[in-house]
């Protein structure tokens, strides 16, 4: 126990001597670190997290580097050095601590796993066997054995439509016949009577 607390107070006083910039990003990190183990380790935090706490480590490594080359003097360079390393501390240590971050939420994942939620509480959206159930439904729908399939809809559609145009057609013929036979029974005789020459 002793050592850990010699090696916590060696961590601390190395911290205190980093630039402000660097102690920044550093507890930055950190803290985010530690949010994400404590109240948002999840799936997504898994499969985001290590990205995010790499990409904030390289950010934060050309941040450092930006620092000490924009107090980097040329024309006075033995007393431009000292800004130079600060910033090149601030570069390498925030790396150290994102890459470090991103590595501790992957062992986590690989030692201890993800607790995984019950998907009848937690679904947030369909999934796979979800989407299979509604497939074979539509399927069912579509060619089933039941009556009510649109197959079987679309067939009774069909027969009612040619039992209407049939029923129309001996309507229409009904109807040309009467005309026929109304014509020729109402024709004047002047009418049908052969012409003379």
């Amino acid at each position: 126990m002793e050592r850990l607390t010699s090696l916590g107070l060696s961590v601390l006083q190395l911290f205190l001597t980093l630039p402000p910039i660097t102690q920044w990003a550093v507890a930055m990190l950190i803290v985010c670190a530690l949010l994400a183990h404590i109240f948002a380790y999840n799936e997504t935090t898994i499969h985001e997290g290590p990205s995010i706490f790499t990409t904030a480590g390289i950010f934060f490594t050309f941040l450092g580097i930006a620092e000490g080359l924009y107090e980097f003097d040329p024309q006075r360079i033995d007393a431009s050095i000292p800004a130079l390393l600060d910033g090149l501390k601030t570069a390498f240590i925030a790396s150290v601590v994102g890459v470090g971050a991103a590595l501790s939420i992957k062992l986590r994942y690989v030692t201890l796993g993800v607790k995984r939620l019950d998907p009848a509480v937690s679904a947030n959206g369909a999934t796979v066997d979800d989407l299979y159930i509604q497939l074979v439904n539509v399927q069912q729908s579509l060619v089933g054995d039941e009556e009510a399939t649109l197959i079987s809809q679309l067939k009774l559609n069909r027969q009612d439509m040619n039992d209407r145009l049939d029923a129309l057609g001996r309507s229409q013929t009904a109807f040309m016949q009467k005309l026929a036979e109304s014509n020729t029974i109402s024709m004047p005789t002047s009418l049908t009577a052969t012409p003379r020459t």
